[in-house]
């Protein structure tokens, strides 16, 4: 079994860690995912001067970790944004989604991109006998929505099911095929550089100074598509979302037409590429644990109760959740972009995320630029949902500073040394590595992951090797503990 995403078979060869162009950028992109990189898309007519940086490899972040599904068919979403705001607003949402999955199909076809896409019936369904209601509303939203939605269908797989509603215009596809052949559209109009992380921003007079770990790169506008925005103002994105953590694996299996998803409980999603089948689920907030190990074992647990076939690939997602459903995306002040908060469904609102502030910029009329607006409105039930959130990153941070003492295990400790918390990892061969044990983002402590080998930060998913370095954001800064050379 090997302890990576199945996309990560699939390698660019081309290098983009090169010296900084130090003249003045119209626009910078920080990040290179999904957004950043449609971000770029849509900019590269523009005759603007745009540069992009990601901390590591581009695409490499959460871009690879996903399982690659493009459809509107989201859990029970739209009756759940019928109960925050109204059927206007649901219907709205709808809509961004089919014109994402329009704008993907569109850049796939004029671009000859291979990428495996396929489309196939996506079914969401449950077996939770209190739920048949709620199934109901969300099939008859769909109709009115004009969406061809389907209750009848023997639902593929032996799983056990009270109810489900299926949509066959979604695809599926092959993430970083498709970014890497965009890159590859891109690289002779986009300044792209690698191995660059973003430490604060700063306006000086009328441009962005941005401070880099390897320089200082100048902007006329910036545009924000790290997973998770690495400052906490403007924006205040940290206060308005959680953290979920949530698992995949992929076993050889015979491909068959279609993707699904349960609801609620025990959540279980199904794709197939090629000849395999990926199955992803367990996602739990991290309020509600940050044991990683012990919910990676509940979620094979959850495997092998309908297969006992060898699993292939195995790795772990973060999904940043929004307070009322929908993503960020758009201008948080004069001149500065952001997109984030996707809600599991990254490949859909990275695209339409993307495409709303490229239109702000270029003053292009948009129809969805007030639904995904970072500033937009609180009304009663988004405020208590806003209340929500707060109280589970609140908690989850209370609770890394308590429970510290109880953080001895196995090959993982925690210690207090003159004051300082360190994290102290015994590696195979007995040797010792120490971190700091508290996140540079926001001074939450952190949990050992002895799944994947890392520090991580249950509030709001900073990543850490074992020797300190940053492993995934939002902090941009490493906990390795500087050594005397005294």
């Amino acid at each position: 079994m090997k302890n990576k995403s199945i996309w990560d078979e699939e390698k660019y060869l081309h290098n983009f860690d090169k010296p900084f162009d130090t003249d003045t950028f119209d626009i910078l992109i920080i990040g290179g995912g999904m957004a950043g990189l449609h971000s770029a898309y849509f900019l590269k007519d523009s005759k603007k001067k745009i540069a992009l940086i990601d901390k590591g490899k581009l695409a490499s972040g959460v871009t690879s970790k996903t399982t690659g599904k493009i459809t509107y068919l989201q859990d029970l979403v739209y009756q759940n944004l019928e109960k925050m705001y109204d059927k206007n607003i649901s219907y709205t949402y709808y809509r961004s989604q089919k014109k994402a999955i329009s704008l993907l199909l569109s850049i796939i076809q004029k671009q000859k991109i291979d990428c495996d896409l396929q489309k196939v019936i996506s079914y969401t369904f449950s077996n939770e006998k209190p739920l048949e209601k709620e199934f109901e509303r969300e099939r008859d939203l769909l109709k009115e929505f004009d969406s061809k939605i389907d209750t009848l269908k023997k639902f593929p797989l032996s799983i056990p099911y009270l109810y489900s509603i299926s949509a066959g215009d979604t695809y599926v596809f092959h993430p970083l095929k498709y970014l890497y052949k965009l890159i590859d559209i891109l690289k002779e109009k986009i300044f792209f550089y690698e191995n660059v992380t973003a430490h604060s921003i700063r306006k000086k007079e009328d441009l962005f100074w941005v401070e880099t770990s390897k320089g200082i790169l100048k902007a006329k506008k910036i545009i924000i598509t790290t997973h998770y925005p690495f400052f906490i103002i403007p924006g205040f994105i940290p206060l308005k979302t959680h953290i979920e953590n949530g698992y995949a694996l992929a076993i050889k299996e015979k491909n068959q037409n279609f993707s699904a998803i349960s609801y609620k409980k025990n959540i279980k999603s199904f794709r197939f590429q090629k000849d395999f089948l990926i199955y992803g689920g367990h996602s739990h907030s991290f309020s509600k644990s940050y044991d990683i190990e012990k919910e990676k074992d509940a979620f094979l647990d959850s495997f092998h109760s309908f297969s006992e076939k060898k699993i292939e690939y195995l790795w772990d997602t973060h999904d940043i959740m929004t307070d009322d459903f929908m993503p960020f995306a758009g201008e948080i002040q004069p001149n500065l972009y952001i997109a984030t908060g996707f809600n599991k469904w990254g490949m859909t609102n990275s695209v339409i995320s993307a495409k709303i502030i490229v239109d702000s910029i270029l003053n292009a009329k948009n129809d969805f630029q007030y639904l995904f607006d970072p500033k937009r409105h609180y009304n009663l039930r988004r405020s208590l949902s806003f209340t929500s959130n707060l109280c589970k990153t609140g908690k989850t941070y209370i609770c890394t500073k308590l429970d510290r003492y109880k953080k001895s295990v196995g090959c993982a400790n925690v210690v207090k040394e003159n004051g300082v918390w360190y994290g102290i990892y015994k590696d195979e061969k007995g040797i010792e590595h120490k971190v700091y044990n508290k996140c540079p983002h926001m001074g939450c402590s952190l949990t050992f992951n002895h799944f994947d080998k890392t520090w991580d930060c249950p509030c709001h998913g900073s990543r850490f090797g074992i020797d300190g370095d940053l492993v995934e954001g939002p902090s941009t800064y490493s906990i390795a503990v500087k050594k005397n050379t005294n």
